[in-house]
């Protein structure tokens, strides 16, 4: 089988859409198909590596958003769709690839779209105040029903949107963690030891506007307000990070940006050995990050507005609204 995979809002530090990808792509070619990956990217580049074909499309990026690049050339994906003749296409974008969703059906090639985010906490994060909101919102997700083959969501409430329109054609497909990688035996020492209670926080976010990551800023003014000494570690980046790096300079507050951290063994090994993991993010369709820090044993706080809701209980963690104080009565009870 040929499978062609397009996604937007992707960069270099892409998070769960390049994660997805890239492990979709790789099985896929275990079980041998052919593949084709179409990504935006800041020149046009071609790649075989193996039976899987990496083609990157020149497209603008997208201001404010630390580098996610939009294709607004379909025309182009559209020749690469005709020289490599897919039997199915997965789409991980519902803006600019909507048009090729609509090509395909006309060529009666079958599309799969993946829910990676919902159009109603996008909109809420970046447009609260735009007029006619749920309208578009009804008429956008009826809209993808119509021209997609087959729609997948990986939690009920990624999938909640198209529920509401009644979908027949919804699929819930849980994403997984790779548990060679994210695993406990990182750990290198007890946690709280060392004279504190706690060793540290980590959390693993995209420093932009919808993962709310100044709730960590307000977390740690709350940890220092109870004369708890204990750093978080925040790994990732995005066009928030300087403006929390002047209030962090400012406040003189304990947290440290570790950057964007490539090695996916060296970032399990910081988890595991972490006390809890903070996932701040109030529209979190999945949490991927999150799961893995489950996978290594440190247990997660997350916002009960997002989708981790799902998989966190008492045994593992805690879902909590966004209220700094009752993050840290959390933090001390984990």
């Amino acid at each position: 089988m040929r499978i062609a995979m397009l996604a937007n809002m992707y960069g270099p530090k892409s998070g769960g859409i390049k994660t997805t990808l890239n492990s979709l792509s790789q099985q896929y070619e275990k079980l041998g198909h052919e593949v084709l990956v179409i990504t935006p990217s800041d020149k046009d580049f071609v790649e075989q590596v193996g039976f899987i074909k990496k083609v990157s499309i020149a497209s603008p990026s997208i201001p404010y958003t630390g580098g996610y690049r939009i294709i607004v050339r379909s025309k182009k994906i559209i020749e690469v769709l005709n020289s490599f003749h897919p039997d199915i296409i997965e789409i991980s974008d519902r803006t600019t690839l909507i048009s090729v969703a609509r090509w395909a059906r006309g060529k009666k090639i079958p599309t799969v779209f993946f829910a990676h985010e919902r159009l109603d906490g996008v909109l809420s994060a970046f447009l609260p105040r735009f007029p006619f909101r749920r309208l578009l919102i009804t008429n956008w997700n009826r809209l993808t029903n119509r021209i997609f083959t087959r729609i997948v969501a990986t939690t009920e409430y990624a999938a909640f949107e198209f529920k509401k329109i009644k979908s027949q054609k919804l699929s819930i497909v849980p994403l997984g963690v790779d548990l060679e990688v994210f695993t406990p035996n990182w750990s290198m020492s007890g946690r709280g030891q060392g004279g504190e209670k706690f060793n540290y926080l980590i959390s693993a976010t995209r420093l932009s506007k919808e993962k709310d990551p100044l709730l960590l800023i307000e977390i740690s003014r709350a940890l220092q307000r109870k004369n708890i000494n204990t750093p978080i570690l925040i790994y990732g980046t995005g066009p928030m990070l300087q403006k929390m790096q002047e209030i962090v300079d400012a406040e003189d507050l304990n947290i440290y940006f570790m950057g964007y951290l490539s090695d996916k063994r060296q970032l399990a090994a910081r988890i595991a050995n972490a006390d809890v993991y903070l996932a701040p993010g109030p529209i979190e369709t999945f949490g991927l990050s999150a799961l893995e820090a489950l996978a290594c044993g440190t247990p997660v706080l997350c916002r009960e507005s997002s989708a981790l809701k799902e998989i966190i209980d008492s045994s593992c963690g805690v879902a909590l609204p966004r209220q700094a104080e009752a993050w840290v009565v959390q933090i001390e009870n984990l």
